[in-house]
């Protein structure tokens, strides 16, 4: 239970300050939304890491799974 909580408490936005520039933060929010079908708010998020990431391989891999993403 205890992982699905987590999943929640990621989906749902309620966010610790210190993870408002923690790019693996922004990822994973958005593989979550993404997967529960809210895709406007996971686009939001994937734009978030990618702004953050300093990589560019893991920047094209986020834009690729942004991308992915129905309209």
């Amino acid at each position: 239970m205890r992982v699905y909580t987590s999943q929640a408490t990621i989906a749902t936005g309620s966010l610790d300050s210190r993870l408002t520039e923690y790019q693996p933060y922004w990822a994973v929010r958005a593989e979550l939304l993404a997967k529960i079908g809210a895709n406007d708010e996971a686009r939001y998020s994937y734009e978030i890491a990618i702004g953050l990431e300093r990589d560019a391989a893991v920047r094209r891999f986020l834009q690729r799974r942004q991308s992915a993403l129905v309209r």
